[in-house]
């Protein structure tokens, strides 16, 4: 039997990959390849593969490549299937429908794929309206070269911008972070626009975002679920609005609809800029031109989804969320108003009670440096493993004003109580075990609250009633002791394990990989949600004092970061305060630099984490240990697999993926020893806990909130209850729900 022809349309970037990956397609295609030697090269070929009996084109290149081959056979009569190899910077198709990242590994994936419908996004423009006229746009009459396609996404403003500023060569050297360094630089200048929406239902909306991305596939950038309801084959487009300041983060579905924004803003298909002028007839573009105040012209594009108007290669066995069992109606069909598909975050919303449940505060003392110290007469009693969460309102410090503004977070920092007795030095009776900047480290409990007007403090407890107890545990115990609470020596050992990692190394894959994993949750929280503040100057990012500068400047060092010469630069821009206001951060990403080329990573080195994921961490590990050595004493076997189906108890990070009930499950089937090395999967939840997982989490309870100085001790109170004083109230708002991740985010 012939074999079906195929064509590989080769980016020259990835063009070194090209010999190697017809050898691997040749063993189902007759295939022949093709290097792209200009921009819409790729598009024009698509168009005509089909006259030259192709059936297949495999793009070996990014998503710029992909979408150029989308827009070329949705011009054809009769398009081609159309495949991707990862060869680009962000590849995320390929990530999307789970092809390995190495273009041979793939193309041996794509081997075993199976043709399968998906929707295709179109854009088109339908006027321009000058202040005295408006000129209507025929579609015929735009420029051969226009793409009026996508299959992942199409964005105005903020990610446009970006995607137009990022140099080719900063991409090269950078891969994807080098789009993160220009969001950084670009961020606090980018302005929001006028938008005018106009959905099918004739419904509209009217706003300033600084964004608008309209999305065929879930994922952005490979990083977050910016889509979570999208599905390639239910005839929608989904749109987040975003605007990063008022927290406007409007999620709306629609099968087609009108965008009005002033002629400057920039738009990207599939992470490729293109240019209003592609889209007009010469006429228009004349007109365009002559005007001499663009900004003051309003274009109207229209976009729509085309159901089912290509056929995609997509791996067989692919399990992912991409399709639909049932695709869904259109709009116009369903019973459903369109406002139901229109949905915010809960975090644009003011906090509720969660379930019911409200809470007292009560003010106990203002003394906290020795209200707490166990010498004290009458001293409320911290235990090993509290947990303590901290809002850091220093100006300075930059990397506290980041983490709450990527988490949408009142806190910025979470550490393990570490209680000691030690009377002759009170002040250190109580120590944290914390992860900063320069690694895991023991802290006093002086530094952790003075001065009393930069640090709000709140301090919870693991809710251990479902711990079972081994009979040796119990009979250590000593249950008349005040000292004494469920699960004692577990909690000795979480702190035990926190005290493990003291002495990690930190190191560039460490880094990167945390960073990734950190920015993938940050991304999540919209990379912009700004807490409410006291101070109306640090509503947004670009005005928080210190944050834009050292913002700025950090980025510019990872530009012109080179291995040999990293640590000298940093030294240099530090005993110059070239970087301003970053301090002890300075020293410390210098000492990671100095590191980054002698470090020998393994994957069985010691763990590294952010703050909360330390916390994270230590609660799991100790638990993991504890039934690993109860497990296999058969006296205590029943206590560990109680405990063991209990592991989710002490999970602080949202598991929206059932990820700890699979590993559980995994160990009582005896498909996984408990001694065995924790999957990569689990490690990853547990590292991105972010403060705000610990604010919100039902399995902590809160003891004490320690603001402006004063103790307040925090009590369970009837549903209806109300705040006594606008200090009360002050207390009772840093104990509020924070946002609750939708289940389909990380």
């Amino acid at each position: 039997m012939d074999k079906e022809k195929a064509c590989l349309v080769i980016h020259p970037k990835a063009e070194q990959h090209a010999a190697a990956v017809v050898n691997i397609l040749e063993e189902r295609w007759d295939t022949t390849s093709l290097v792209t030697q200009y921009a819409g090269h790729g598009m024009a070929f698509a168009e005509n593969a089909p006259v030259q009996n192709y059936r297949w084109i495999i793009a070996l290149g990014g998503d710029g490549t992909l979408n150029e081959v989308v827009n070329g056979s949705m011009r054809a009569r009769r398009p081609c299937i159309v495949g991707i190899l990862p060869g680009g910077t962000a590849n995320q198709w390929a990530h999307e429908i789970g092809l390995p990242e190495h273009p041979l590994d793939a193309a041996r994936a794509l081997l075993q794929c199976t043709p399968r419908s998906v929707d295709v996004g179109s854009v088109e423009v339908q006027a321009l309206d000058f202040p005295q006229e408006t000129l209507l746009q025929q579609e015929t009459v735009s420029r051969s070269g226009a793409r009026h396609h996508f299959l992942l996404t199409a964005g105005f403003g903020l990610d446009a911008t970006v995607i137009r500023a990022t140099t080719e060569s900063a991409k090269q050297q950078y891969h994807q972070l080098a789009f993160f360094l220009d969001w950084l630089e670009m961020f606090p200048q980018i302005q929001p626009f006028s938008a005018h929406i106009q959905w099918s239902s004739q419904q509209v909306w009217e706003g300033h975002p600084r964004e608008v991305l309209v999305s065929n596939t879930r994922r952005y950038a490979n990083v977050v679920d910016v889509a979570p309801d999208a599905y390639v084959n239910d005839g929608l487009l989904d749109i987040r609005i975003l605007s990063y300041v008022d927290m406007l983060f409007h999620y709306v579905q629609d099968r087609s609809f009108s965008l009005r924004v002033p002629a400057p803003t920039p738009m990207h298909l599939d992470g490729s800029s293109v240019q209003l002028e592609d889209y007009l007839s010469q006429e228009n573009h004349a007109r365009l031109q002559t005007t001499t105040e663009t900004e003051k012209v309003m274009v109207t594009y229209r976009f729509s989804s085309k159901p089912a108007a290509l056929l995609m290669a997509i791996p067989r066995g692919y399990s992912g969320d991409l399709f639909s069992a049932k695709p869904r109606p259109a709009l116009a069909e369903s019973s459903v108003p369109p406002q139901a598909r229109i949905s915010t975050p809960e975090m644009s919303q003011p906090p509720q009670k969660s379930e019911g449940m409200a809470y007292r505060a009560t003010r106990i003392s203002q003394d906290p440096l020795t209200y707490f110290l166990r010498s004290a007469p009458g001293s409320p009693l911290l235990h090993v493993a509290d947990v303590v969460v901290r809002e850091n309102k220093d100006p300075k410090e930059i990397f506290a004003h980041m983490i709450r503004l990527a988490t949408g977070s009142k806190w910025s920092h979470v550490a393990l109580l570490s209680p000691l007795d030690i009377p002759s030095r009170e002040v250190n009776t109580i120590l944290l075990i914390e992860s900063r900047t320069k690694g895991t480290r023991l802290a006093t409990w002086r530094e952790e609250v003075v001065p009393f007007d930069l640090f709000t403090v709140g301090i919870k407890r693991p809710c251990l009633e479902w711990y079972a107890e081994t009979s040796e545990e119990t009979a250590r115990n000593n249950y008349g002791n005040t000292e004494y609470i469920p699960g004692i020596d577990y909690l000795k050992q979480v702190g035990g394990i926190a005290m493990d990692q003291i002495d990690g190394l930190y190191d560039n894959k460490t880094v990167y990989e945390l960073g990734a994993l950190y920015l993938e949750r940050v991304a999540t929280r919209y990379l912009g949600a700004v807490p409410q503040d006291d101070d109306s100057t640090t509503r947004f990012l670009g005005a928080v004092p210190y944050v834009e500068d050292a913002a700025a400047a950090i980025t510019n060092i990872f530009k012109q970061w080179r291995p040999e010469d990293a640590a000298a630069y940093l030294d240099k821009a530090t005993r110059q305060h070239i970087v301003p206001y970053i301090g002890d951060a300075a020293t410390a990403i210098t000492e990671f630099l100095k590191q980054w080329q002698a470090a020998d990573y393994s994957p069985t080195s010691i763990m590294r984490f952010i703050c909360s994921g330390l916390v994270q961490y230590s609660l799991f590990e100790a638990l993991r240990r504890c039934i690993a050595n109860d497990i296999a004493i058969p006296a205590h076997r029943d206590a560990a697999m109680h405990n063991l189906e209990h592991m989710h108890r002490i999970i602080i990070r949202p598991d929206h993926e059932g990820v700890i009930p699979a590993y559980v499950q995994q160990v009582r089937s005896g498909k996984r020893a408990i001694t065995d090395p924790v999957p990569e999967q689990v490690l990853n939840l547990l590292k991105t806990a972010v403060p705000a997982d610990f604010n919100n989490s039902p399995n902590l309870e809160w003891q004490y909130v320690i603001l402006k100085g004063a103790v307040w001790r925090i009590s369970k109170a009837p549903a209806d209850y109300t705040p006594q004083s606008q200090e009360e109230e002050e207390v009772l708002a840093m104990i509020s729900p924070e946002h609750r991740l939708n289940p389909n985010n990380q």
